[in-house]
């Protein structure tokens, strides 16, 4: 993903090294806690995500452990 990002910011005309360092560095944080939010959005498909959803008017799904 670092290549990736790197030939972005080789696009960039007017870039300092520091600059392109400081923006590979947020750029890679930013793609990470995308990754992050992609991760427990597909993690959170289940049983209890369609209990979730069918009791969505304030009530939670009864516990069953």
């Amino acid at each position: 993903m670092g290549d990736h990002v790197d030939l972005m910011l080789d696009r960039v005309k007017g870039l300092g090294r520091q600059q392109k360092l400081t923006l590979h560095n947020e750029v890679l944080r930013m793609l990470r806690d995308i990754q992050v939010i992609h991760l427990i959005m597909h993690s959170a498909k289940g049983p209890w995500s369609q209990q979730a959803i069918d009791h969505s008017e304030g009530t939670l799904p009864p516990f069953s452990g």
